[in-house]
């Protein structure tokens, strides 16, 4: 080290170039290594700070055995009581009964807080599948509340015994029991991830000393394209399922579908395409209907996408409502039209991760262009050029 300084000139900034060439040489050693198991440990400690502030979220369940019958004349009973238990008028009285979700329904439409208590934090689950013999199924609350998550299991409960007295009566094999812990099954997959992007932004770190070129592009492509892609309008889906044992109910749907006069009359009332002459044409094409086969009768899905998720779901409530009136047999309605959580497209992660992968690609082409145009054209002296 003395050797180098003196044939440098014995300067202070020759002193810090050597030390820097010598902190640079390290680090594509031997300290790369080091530095991104650094850097995973890192991600650890912020991912477990994460996990365990987090709030805690209780798990109640209790498990109800259906007498002895048919299988599918089992589940369109139960079919029918769930649709009335977890209706939304019905779990807007549980909200207020138990006083569930305060912060969130000082932030969020009553609507946005009822689907989300429906579609994450109540599940049905049927233990088991036999034909022609007893069936068992559970159902499971989870609140951030281990008094709440037991009330209202207890609660629901009690509203399915109710339902199904007369035409399937229930037998409670294992009520509601107060959760004992937390919920911390994604503690260890929470932990795993934060460890894995620590390291990846270890390598991502001695990338950018190495090519600044190459990450700053792709930075740049994706900060302009991110704020870009908002400039794209949302798009919601909502849909229901509906059965008919005797008949194609998708033929009905379908003709429903195509009867132009009641789509106008359908737009006109929920303000649809209201800025589009050929509104209509446009209803349409955002109209899916798809047939399935059952073991018993035809089910068919009819899904509406609009910008609205409030007006897509009214919207095919409308359609199932008119279905039910022009067809001729019994349709069943086994899931009702719900207001979609979250917008279907566009998905701004993806396009921001696409344009980052693009910026990526033209800023290597753009460090292989330049190292070409370099003199000598080695890596070397290109490496020599860029500022560590």
């Amino acid at each position: 080290m003395d050797a180098l300084i003196e044939d440098a000139g014995a300067g202070w900034l020759e002193f810090v170039d050597v030390c820097k060439g010598a902190i640079k040489m390290q680090m594509l050693k031997g300290g790369v290594w080091r530095f991104t198991a650094a850097c995973g440990v890192v991600g650890l400690i912020v991912a477990g700070v994460i996990a365990f502030s987090a709030r805690a979220q209780y798990q109640s369940t209790a498990v109800l055995r259906m007498a002895a019958g048919q299988w599918d004349d089992q589940v369109e009973k139960l079919n029918q009581a769930e649709q009335e238990i977890l209706s939304r008028k019905s779990l807007y009285t549980v909200i207020h009964k138990y006083d569930l979700y305060g912060e969130e329904r000082k932030t969020q439409p009553l609507e946005d807080v009822i689907s989300g208590m429906r579609n994450r934090y109540i599940q049905l689950r049927v233990l088991q599948i036999p034909k022609t013999t007893a069936n068992a199924f559970s159902i499971r609350y989870q609140s951030g509340d281990p008094a709440k998550a037991q009330a209202v299991t207890t609660y629901l409960t009690e509203r399915f015994i109710t339902a199904l007295k007369d035409s399937a009566p229930l037998e409670l094999l294992d009520p509601a029991s107060p959760p004992k812990q937390a919920d911390g099954s994604n503690r260890p997959v929470m932990l795993a991830v934060g460890l894995v992007l620590g390291m990846a932004a270890g390598m991502v770190l001695l990338g950018i000393r190495r090519w600044p070129l190459i990450p700053l592009t792709g930075l740049a492509v994706a900060i302009v394209v991110w704020p870009a892609s908002y400039l794209l309008s949302d798009t919601y889906r909502s849909q229901a399922v509906l059965r008919s044992k005797t008949a194609d109910v998708s033929q009905a749907a379908r003709e429903v579908v195509n009867n132009r006069a009641f789509l106008a009359s359908v737009m006109q009332e929920y303000a649809l395409y209201s800025k589009r002459p050929n509104g209509v044409d446009l209803m349409q094409r955002s109209l899916v209907v798809q047939s399935l086969n059952a073991t018993k009768g035809k089910v068919c899905i009819v899904r509406f996408d609009y910008s609205d998720r409030y007006k897509a779901q009214r919207a095919v409530q409308e359609i199932v409502s008119k279905i039910a009136e022009s067809w001729t047999v019994k349709v069943e309605v086994l899931d009702p039209p719900q207001v979609a959580e979250q917008a279907l497209t566009p998905n701004r992660l993806a396009i921001v991760v696409v344009a980052l992968f693009a910026g990526l690609v033209a800023g290597a082409i753009a460090l292989a262009v330049r190292r070409h145009r370099a003199p000598g054209g080695t890596d070397d002296r290109f490496l020599s050029s860029v500022s560590f």
